[in-house]
């Protein structure tokens, strides 16, 4: 199985984690709380659907992924970017996204924007 460089691995290029700060049982420990909030969520609410995230780490792994920082940044990026996206374009979500590094970052940007504050 070849390898391909996604979009994912060039916005965490930045954020690459060094050996030691790598740790997987960490990001599936996360994951795995997150899929249990959503499993009681469903059970509370009956008919409610929610995906579950994958514990693979392998599957991280080929993303770029192998923090919680990393795993939280990603997630943010596609929810902001996929609502900037209906709203515009792909490529000018793409444009207003351009740089962050951080949620904090995100955020910023995401509420810039929603304010048209952003141009």
């Amino acid at each position: 199985m070849s390898f391909t460089p996604t979009l994912q691995h060039e916005l965490f290029a930045e954020l690459a984690p060094t050996p030691d700060q790598i740790n997987s049982q960490e990001l599936v420990a996360y994951i795995e709380a997150r899929n249990a909030e959503s499993q009681k969520e469903m059970d509370f609410n009956p008919g409610l659907w929610i995906g579950m995230i994958t514990t693979d780490a392998d599957h991280w792994a080929q993303q770029g992924i192998y923090t919680v920082e990393q795993y939280k940044f990603y997630m943010d990026y596609l929810a902001i970017f996929d609502c900037i996206a209906d709203d515009t374009s792909k490529s000018y979500a793409r444009y207003v996204l351009e740089g962050c590094t951080t949620c904090e970052e995100l955020d910023d940007r995401y509420q810039s924007y929603r304010k048209g504050e952003f141009v």
